[in-house]
């Protein structure tokens, strides 16, 4: 009798178990299951590579301070405009070419022809793919001042905030070169986006 239990509650046990993993359970969510938030570029959780270019497109001259003590610089709050420029290596959705705000600060030392560099961006992508999503950035690096001006490499980290950028990462470096008083920019990047 104890063996017919046993046989019992054993063929019970495995019955439940194998309708707990029915084929459906495995397989991957349908894109028409998925969020409407969340980006349909993004399924696997593969890093995108780009390439770029940002270029400063205006200045605003009264925001922030400056001071200049023993041949020093001292600046906060600087307000800038700039243009973002990417190309994805895989050719998918560009989640990152649009306009942002940028806020710079620094401490430089021109007789050493030394900075430090950091502040902070919001990018606007103008792709429709970005839903109206926004990266917030911040940046840091130390820069060096030679013949031809400043060479800059920064380091860049933004998180998506909204429409099709929640959930995602950007990491990036930014090596900007300049005159040496940083009247204009450019630089050129290289990174990647990532999910969470």
């Amino acid at each position: 009798m104890k063996t017919l239990k046993f046989l019992v509650v054993l063929s019970a046990f495995t019955g439940f178990f194998l309708i707990g993993c029915s084929e459906k359970s495995q397989l991957p969510v349908s894109p028409g299951d998925q969020s409407i938030d969340q980006p349909v570029t993004m399924e696997k959780n593969l890093p995108r590579e780009f390439t770029g270019k940002m270029t400063l497109t205006g200045s605003d001259p009264s925001a922030g301070f400056m001071k200049e003590p023993d041949g020093k610089l001292i600046l906060r709050g600087l307000k800038q405009t700039i243009q973002f420029d990417v190309i994805f290596k895989d050719g998918g959705a560009d989640l990152l070419s649009g306009s942002g705000d940028l806020e710079l600060n620094c401490n430089v030392d021109f007789a050493a022809g030394v900075g430090e560099w950091w502040g902070k961006l919001i990018l606007t992508p103008t792709s429709d793919e970005a839903k109206g999503g926004q990266w917030i950035m911040t940046w840091h690096g130390k820069g060096i001042l030679g013949s031809d001006g400043w060479t800059l490499p920064l380091k860049e980290v933004g998180h998506g905030n909204g429409g099709a950028l929640t959930g995602l990462q950007c990491f990036m470096d930014n090596n900007i070169i300049a005159p040496a008083d940083m009247s204009t920019w450019l630089g050129t990047e290289s990174g990647y986006i990532k999910t969470h």
